[in-house]
């Protein structure tokens, strides 16, 4: 039996866990808003991220043909190889562009056609263009970076689509 002042104490003791389950409830529900937000706005990053990578995969894939294409041009090789101190600068640029590419689709046996891939592929034809020339071929084989960057070719150019059958000739 319960007397009048055990049941105050357990009436008193409800109210104070029914005050408390009501606090945690509020609590709980305003977690799950904050939770819903967080998802929404990890899917809106997600989101932007991947449309800036294709972004800057097109914008690299553009200025990547227009810059193979334009190193077909004699005078603009030399013009490139005079810029003495910058052409470690462009090797690293196109050192990271190898190794990230490397990197993302090491296991594909085949790579579609893709901006990623015509970026890449106009990165081998400027360095096939450069390499016509005697500073090119002297320093592609004599500097840390231009072995780094043959390594680099031999590992990738065989996995490259080629539609004719004869890619990268020159």
């Amino acid at each position: 039996m319960v007397d009048g002042k055990d049941q105050k104490c357990l009436a008193a003791d409800y109210e104070e866990l029914k005050a408390k389950y009501m606090l945690l409830q509020r609590e709980w529900q305003c977690n799950q808003e904050t939770l819903g937000q967080l998802l929404t706005d990890e899917t809106d990053l997600q989101s932007a991220l991947k449309r800036q990578a294709e972004f800057c995969s097109e914008v690299g894939s553009t200025f990547g043909v227009f810059l193979g294409e334009a190193t077909r041009s004699p005078e603009f090789i030399d013009t490139i190889w005079r810029q003495k101190d910058k052409i470690e600068d462009l090797l690293q640029v196109i050192i990271g562009g190898l190794t990230s590419f490397n990197n993302t689709y090491y296991s594909y046996t085949s790579i579609a056609k893709t901006p990623e891939t015509r970026f890449i592929k106009s990165m081998l034809k400027m360095v096939a263009n450069l390499s016509t020339v005697d500073d090119g071929q002297r320093y592609f084989l004599t500097t840390d970076s231009g072995n780094t960057l043959i390594q680099l070719i031999i590992k990738i150019v065989h996995r490259l689509p080629s539609p004719s059958g004869n890619a990268l000739k020159k």
